[in-house]
C-alpha cells in the first residue's frame, strides 16, 4: 500500500467499474495482505506500522472504550437524523455503519467477560457469552454485508479464547489446581 502506483491502479479499476455500473456505491479499498495472509514487511510498508504492533482483537476494550462507543452512537444518531428525509441509500449507509458498531459493542462485551472467565471459569459468564454469540449470529444474518463473518466466528484463529468452548491454547495456559506430589510415595 505504500507504493503510489498501487493507488493509481486502484483508481483505474474503480473508474472501469463505474463505467460498467454508474450506480455502484461500494469499492474494495483494502490491501490484499492482512492478519491471515501476512503483512508486507518492506521498508515503506513497515514505516506505516504502529510502534507497538498490531492492536489485535483482544485489545478492543482498550481501543473501543465506553466513551468512544457512546460518541460513535451519538454520531450515528445525528447522521440518521440528517438523512431521515433524504434518499433511502443514505439511511441504508447509516444502518450499515450502525451494524458494524453493534457488532463491535457486543464483541467488546464478550472480550471483557472472557478475560474474567479464563481466570476463574464461571458457567453464568459462559452462558452470557454464548447468548452474546447467538445475538451476533442473528445480527450478522440480518446485516450480511456489514461484517465479514468468515474470520470472526468463535472457533476461528482470530477469535480463539472468546468462547467457553474454544479456548486459545496460546493465551490460556492454565495451571492445574493440584497439590504437588508428596515426597512419600505412599501418599501419592
Amino acid at each position: 500500500m505504500s507504493n503510489p502506483k498501487v493507488w493509481e491502479l486502484w483508481l483505474g479499476d474503480v473508474a472501469a467499474q463505474l463505467a460498467k455500473d454508474p450506480n455502484r456505491a461500494l469499492f474494495n479499498a483494502s490491501s490484499n495482505d492482512g492478519w491471515m495472509s501476512g503483512h508486507c514487511v518492506c521498508k515503506n510498508c513497515s514505516a506505516w506500522d504502529h510502534p507497538d504492533g498490531e492492536a489485535g482483537v483482544l485489545n478492543f476494550p482498550r481501543l473501543y472504550t465506553a466513551e468512544r462507543l457512546r460518541a460513535a452512537e451519538a454520531h450515528l444518531q445525528r447522521g440518521a437524523a440528517a438523512v431521515a428525509s433524504g434518499p433511502e441509500r443514505y439511511r441504508q449507509r447509516v444502518e450499515f455503519v450502525r451494524a458494524g458498531l453493534t457488532f463491535t459493542q457486543r464483541l467488546v462485551e464478550i472480550i471483557t467477560l472472557m478475560r474474567g472467565y479464563w481466570q476463574k471459569p464461571d458457567e453464568t459468564i459462559g452462558a452470557q457469552v454464548r447468548k452474546n454469540w447467538e445475538a451476533i449470529e442473528r445480527h450478522c444474518a440480518e446485516h450480511p454485508y456489514a461484517v465479514n463473518r468468515g474470520p470472526v466466528r468463535p472457533g476461528t484463529p482470530r477469535m480463539l479464547g472468546l468462547h467457553p468452548d474454544h479456548p486459545n491454547p496460546k493465551l490460556n495456559k492454565q495451571k492445574p489446581n493440584r497439590k504437588p506430589p508428596a515426597k512419600d510415595l505412599d501418599q501419592n
